[in-house]
C-alpha cells in the first residue's frame, strides 16, 4: 500500500518520488485550497528530498525552505 498524502490537523504532507508527480499534486492541492478558501503559509512550507548516495548505504536528506531560501543537508545511515 502506498500513501501519497498524509494529513493531520492543519498539516499536509505530499509523498512522491517524481518531480512531475509532485507538481501535479501541488496543482490539485492548490485548486482544492482555492475552492475551500484555504491559505498556505510560505513561512511554514518546506520541501524534503531523500536521495540515495552512490558510494555507500546512506541517504542524503535535503530540507529546503522557500521563503528563507535556506537549504540544510544531513546524512542518514540506512541499515538492512
Amino acid at each position: 500500500m502506498n500513501i501519497d498524502v498524509l494529513m493531520y490537523a492543519d498539516d499536509v504532507v505530499l509523498v512522491t518520488s517524481c518531480p512531475k508527480e509532485a507538481q501535479a499534486m501541488l496543482d490539485i492541492l492548490s485548486g482544492v485550497s482555492e475552492t475551500h478558501q484555504i491559505k498556505f503559509n510560505p513561512d511554514k512550507t518546506n520541501v524534503m528530498i531523500l536521495q540515495p548516495t552512490v558510494e555507500d548505504n546512506n541517504l542524503v536528506l535535503l530540507l529546503y525552505n522557500k521563503k528563507s531560501q535556506e537549504q540544510n543537508r544531513s546524512n542518514i545511515l540506512v541499515q538492512n
